[in-house]
């Protein structure tokens, strides 16, 4: 394992930094992108494993790190999510992959992953996907997605009730069920309710097409 500590010679306060862990089972591409990632973005203490078994033993686990998940082999990235998530529950993942299928990301982000990044993107877009993520977003690439809705898209304009309206801002905020429910003073279950409901109206497969679906509707906001 190793360990990149940065955090001490910034102006970054113990308080604001995450951890963020880089899993990658090939060594020399866990090296080169835990060191980049460390001494590229301040808020964040980097560290990297081969495993995710290798680092929920390790004593900087925790919950509520950012999983940078890089697949460089034929694995599925859906499969390798869901565990971690068996593993660490609750941890938001962000995959990096050379498979930029719609049907494979749209796997992975059904199995818990909150960002799903190409393995041929630039350094500024691979911390801009963790600082969004971090920020309780979601990222996708755009053309990925767009090629995913294209089918989704409505025929013909539907009507949503302001409670669904409600839902669907809170949800592009990346909010889980349980805040969506405390916010709006409901139950979990109708919010789930509405978000099946709302799914149906606008053709949607997942909460991050709920998002993309909705874009118009939120333009001028």
């Amino acid at each position: 394992m190793r360990l990149i500590e940065y955090g001490q010679f910034t102006r970054v306060t113990r308080e604001t930094i995450s951890d963020l862990v880089v899993i990658d089972k090939n060594n020399l591409s866990l090296t080169c992108i835990s060191s980049a990632l460390a001494g590229y973005c301040s808020e964040f203490r980097v560290s990297a494993y081969k495993t995710a078994s290798e680092w929920k033993q390790a004593a900087l686990y925790s919950a509520e790190s950012i999983v940078l998940l890089c697949v460089t082999d034929q694995r599925e990235p859906a499969n390798l999510v869901a565990d971690i998530q068996s593993v660490a529950s609750g941890v938001r993942i962000i995959v990096v992959s050379h498979v930029t299928t719609t049907t494979t990301i749209l796997a992975a982000l059904g199995n818990g992953a909150r960002g799903y990044i190409p393995d041929n993107a630039s350094l500024d877009v691979v911390v801009g996907a963790i600082r969004l993520v971090r920020a309780g977003g979601i990222f996708v690439p755009a053309d990925s997605l767009m090629r995913s809705c294209e089918q989704a898209q409505p025929d013909k304009p539907v009507q949503l009730t302001k409670r669904q309206l409600a839902i669907i801002e809170r949800l592009r905020k990346g909010e889980s069920n349980k805040i969506i429910a405390d916010k709006l003073d409901m139950k979990v279950n109708t919010v789930k309710v509405h978000v099946r409901n709302i799914m149906q109206k606008i053709k949607a497969r997942n909460r991050t097409e709920i998002a993309y679906l909705t874009n118009h509707l939120f333009e001028e906001a």
